[in-house]
């Protein structure tokens, strides 16, 4: 299923991840006033888990030599500059395949520390399982990485979700100023 996107260049996913994330947020401002708004949102937010998983999991063979684990962090940066540069993109697609969660948990109407502690929670908590999972079924290899990794991608997705919202405040209060008299 994800091989589609990854036989793109990280260039490219990265410019199409930042794009989506400005279209989700602009809409997400306009539509904000309605309740109906947040009961999509979180449809989105169950459906994009539900791809997740199945990405992740569901999709993937039983293998007897995929079972295995990791559990020194940022090994896979280790193995990049050692082995296979591949490392650093199989780095960048754990990263890229949470963002689009923390964009989501980003346009739900949380206030003060939650906007913050749900998404990451929610990233490390599903990551966590899923990389268990695969563990004991042997559907993959458990990385101390890919949890790190995914996570960082929430937090990605939810800072520059954050990020545009803070510049659409800042333009609009400046289209918003009185124009300066300059009769004097």
């Amino acid at each position: 299923m994800f091989h589609y996107i990854y036989v793109h260049s990280p260039t490219v996913l990265a410019f199409i991840l930042l794009a989506c994330s400005i279209i989700l947020t602009g809409i997400n401002r306009i539509t904000n006033k309605y309740k109906i708004e947040q009961i999509i949102i979180k449809l989105c937010i169950v459906a994009y888990i539900g791809i997740i998983i199945y990405g992740t999991l569901l999709s993937r063979e039983k293998s007897e030599t995929s079972k295995g684990f990791s559990l020194i962090p940022f090994a896979t940066y280790h193995l990049a500059r050692t082995q296979n540069k591949e490392y650093y993109r199989v780095a960048f697609m754990n990263i890229a395949l949470f963002f689009p969660l923390g964009c989501l948990m980003n346009c739900l109407n949380l206030g003060g520390k939650k906007r913050w502690l749900y998404p990451i929670l929610t990233g490390l908590i599903l990551s966590s399982s899923i990389e268990i999972i695969q563990f004991i079924f042997n559907l993959g290899y458990l990385e101390t990485d890919d949890i790190i990794h995914n996570t960082l991608g929430v937090i990605l997705g939810v800072l520059i979700c954050s990020f545009i919202n803070y510049m659409i405040d800042e333009t609009i209060g400046i289209l918003k100023q009185p124009p300066l008299d300059d009769t004097d």
